[in-house]
């Protein structure tokens, strides 16, 4: 029987916190530990919450003193974690009451899967939730982008349930990117081109209370010009080069870097010509930096 670690990372989460914890006790079946993870957190409420669980015993708590930032505390849990299956869960967002008996059963029955790609709410409110469907993913398919929009087609949520295993041979988490950079994708987008086989459900394994989290509104178009900078040979590989320079010239538009957008805006004009592109990399070409400024302040595609 595979056996499941639950990894919380927290650093200012307070209250939530407990909401959090709660979720897990709250399972038809108990995980094999529950780690948490205090990455430096100067918040006396989160502390004392840190405290309090450590002294019932609910879970075993891994002091990082000083803050190391959200990639080293992942990497610290996940080296701490004594089961075979990982599941992060952040501070301020819950499981479902069945989730770790649903992730128990896949993998028991898939052995030959690394993670797995499962549907999971999305709160933008207490009372906006949005179902994003899991499936058998693809670099292809994610990497790509939006129908009708700039940001990218990425729907694999980043707490997504995996073998240690896997984190192994991926190369844990480049704890070189901050809460600026899109941290998580880059270690998914690594793990997929080194051939990591996802099992896709309907199966509801998440809830990300993404109005209550404050990382996602730092990423930016630059965060995903470092993940096309950093993985450019891996959109290469799935046909994406022209996706690569959609995102390094937004990204350049964005910092406004006079040389750099002549650079990619060539670039993506000889994939226009040789017709390796989609509708985005028209538009993309064609529109002055100050306009994309200007559409992403009032959009936030990428928030």
């Amino acid at each position: 029987m595979v056996s499941i670690s639950v990894i919380i990372n927290c650093y200012r989460e307070g209250l939530l916190l407990r909401d959090a914890l709660a979720s897990v006790r709250s399972q038809t079946i108990q995980p094999l530990e529950v780690l948490l993870v205090n990455d430096g957190s100067p918040d006396a409420l989160t502390n004392s919450i840190c405290r309090e669980v450590e002294a019932s015993g609910d879970a075993r708590v891994l002091w990082l003193d000083p803050n190391r930032g959200a990639t080293a505390a992942r990497n610290a849990g996940f080296d701490a974690a004594q089961g075979d299956i990982l599941v992060p869960l952040d501070g301020d967002d819950l499981l479902p009451h069945d989730a770790l008996e649903k992730i128990r059963a896949i993998f028991a029955d898939n052995p030959a899967c690394d993670f797995i790609a499962g549907s999971f709410i999305m709160e933008r409110s207490p009372s906006r939730k949005i179902t994003i469907l899991g499936s058998n993913v693809s670099l292809p398919s994610l990497l790509r982008a939006r129908r009708l929009s700039l940001g990218t087609n990425w729907t694999l949520h980043g707490c997504a349930p995996l073998r240690k295993a896997l984190w192994r041979t991926a190369g844990r988490y480049n704890e070189t990117l901050g809460s600026k950079d899109v941290w998580d994708v880059d270690f998914w987008v690594r793990a997929m081109h080194r051939g990591a086989r996802p099992h896709g459900t309907r199966e509801v394994l998440y809830i990300w209370r993404r109005h209550l989290g404050s990382e996602c509104k730092q990423v930016s178009a630059t965060s995903w010009a470092t993940l096309a900078q950093n993985h450019f040979d891996a959109f290469q590989s799935c046909g994406l080069t022209y996706r690569a320079y959609e995102l390094l010239l937004l990204g350049s538009m964005w910092t406004n870097d006079s040389a750099e957008i002549r650079q990619y805006r060539r670039k993506l004009m000889g994939c226009i010509v040789r017709l390796r592109c989609q509708l985005s990399s028209i538009i993309i070409c064609a529109s002055p930096a100050w306009l994309f400024r200007v559409l992403v302040r009032r959009l936030r595609p990428y928030a």
